[in-house]
């Protein structure tokens, strides 16, 4: 029996995750497990054509980011920090993969038929020129003086500090690190694509990362 109807969620019962779950609104997408995806080897500023995440909703309903978390598993060369720059801008702004690929999405409600139509590449994905109308809306750094180390967990979590696993742990030196950002809602309109970069000083060989990203369309 579900615990929530169509038009009156009964949120007294639990979380705002598991009511977009149980009524077939909430999808995870991921790498294979085990396999991650390289990046690109970046710019010492924010190159708008780089980005190592991307969404389009080539949908007719809102899509909401809730977190995506990556995990290294190979280091970048040649780069003492990570940062990582959050767009949203309109239209469908996916050129190509250097390397990468879509990522495989899943309805986390097995008795649900709805299937989401928002489009998720992750790796070294080239995008088209921004459009005027583009906008920055996050931008964080992980890591702030050393490479990283395979392992690092690093997660966004879009309006709620709800999914907090990884827990920040050191950020400096040799030890592995578990850390979330909680970050400003998104809303990610039919027709319109968010975009995350990362940058920093020049890597001659991106990062790898597995990725996971829950999402709610609605």
């Amino acid at each position: 029996m579900s615990i929530a109807s169509l038009t009156l969620p009964v949120t007294a019962i639990t979380g705002r995750d598991t009511i977009a779950a149980d009524l077939g609104n909430y999808y995870v997408a991921s790498t294979v497990p085990g396999t991650g995806l390289i990046g690109h080897a970046v710019s010492t500023t924010l190159v708008e054509t780089k980005a190592i995440f991307q969404v389009y909703n080539a949908g007719g309903l809102n899509v909401y980011p809730q977190y995506l978390r990556m995990t290294m598993t190979v280091l970048p060369v040649g780069n003492t920090q990570q940062q990582f720059t959050t767009v949203l801008d309109q239209g469908n702004r996916f050129s190509a993969f250097v390397a990468g690929n879509a990522l495989s999405v899943v309805n986390q409600n097995n008795g649900s038929a709805n299937i989401s139509l928002a489009q998720v590449n992750a790796g070294a994905v080239t995008l088209t020129a921004a459009s005027a109308n583009r906008r920055i809306v996050s931008h964080r750094q992980f890591r702030p003086t050393v490479i990283g180390v395979v392992g690092d967990v690093y997660q966004f979590s879009w309006g709620s500090g709800e999914l907090v696993d990884p827990a920040g742990l050191p950020t400096d030196g040799t030890l592995r690190t578990h850390v979330y950002y909680v970050v400003a809602p998104l809303v990610v309109v039919p027709g319109t694509s968010m975009a995350i970069h990362a940058w920093g000083a020049t890597f001659s060989t991106g990062a790898t990362y597995e990725y996971e990203f829950g999402y709610v369309e609605k």
